[in-house]
């Protein structure tokens, strides 16, 4: 009896080893549980801010709009009416 245990225990050891390191593997990650290995990472960086934009061209410093026209009013006429002639 003691002949078996002898040779049967090296066997149920490593048995118990092997099946237990699949036991071990497929429990890191339990369904509709969110991953293992997710929560052992750091968070994640913050996005990156856009680059400011390009500064604008050379011309762009130098450059002056047209003077703004007169404010036109359609109730008042830009030039008065013609004045009757004297006699």
């Amino acid at each position: 009896m003691s002949c078996f245990i002898t040779k049967m225990g090296p066997l149920l050891l490593w048995l118990l080893l092997f099946f237990n390191a699949f036991a071990i593997h497929f429990s890191y990650h339990i369904p509709r549980h969110g991953s293992h290995y997710r929560r052992m990472c750091p968070p994640p960086l913050p996005p990156r801010r856009r680059p400011p934009p390009p500064p604008p061209p050379a011309w762009f410093y130098f450059y002056s709009p047209p003077p703004p026209s007169p404010p036109h009013s359609p109730h008042r006429p830009s030039s008065p009416p013609p004045r009757p002639p004297n006699p």
